[in-house]
Order: structure tokens, then C-alpha cells, then sequence
């Protein structure tokens, strides 16, 4: 583990590409405040919108980037 990756947990995964543009469409249509709903806290919820934007910019990055 190199420094640049100690505190992260790597994610490897699959999808089809109408699966990662129907997560893309999901996570774009996510906001805060649909988070603070399901969360346990308001620090929770700011995690959970942190998550979300990693994923849209992997996302991103393959070219899942809906507008």
C-alpha cells in the first residue's frame, strides 16, 4: 500500500454500459438533501455526497457523464 492510498479502500467492479449510465443519471439526480433523509447525522450525510461525487467522477472518467 503506498502512501497516496492508506486510509481508501480500492473498488474494482463491472457494469454494462447502460448500468453505469443509469448509475450516472442516479447519482446526478442525488442531492444533499435526499441524503440528510437517510442519514444517521448531518456528518453522515456529507460523507455520503462525498462518496457519491468520487463514483460520478470515476463515472466520469469512462465516460458516463450525463447531462
Amino acid at each position: 500500500m503506498t502512501n497516496e492510498s492508506e486510509g481508501f479502500t480500492e473498488f474494482k467492479f463491472w457494469l454494462k454500459p447502460d448500468q453505469a449510465m443509469a448509475l450516472a443519471q442516479f447519482l446526478k439526480r442525488t442531492g444533499h438533501s435526499d441524503c440528510e433523509k437517510l442519514a444517521t447525522s448531518s456528518d453522515e450525510a456529507y460523507l455520503m455526497m462525498d462518496g457519491i461525487y468520487v463514483l460520478m467522477a470515476a463515472l466520469e472518467h469512462e465516460g458516463f457523464n450525463p447531462r
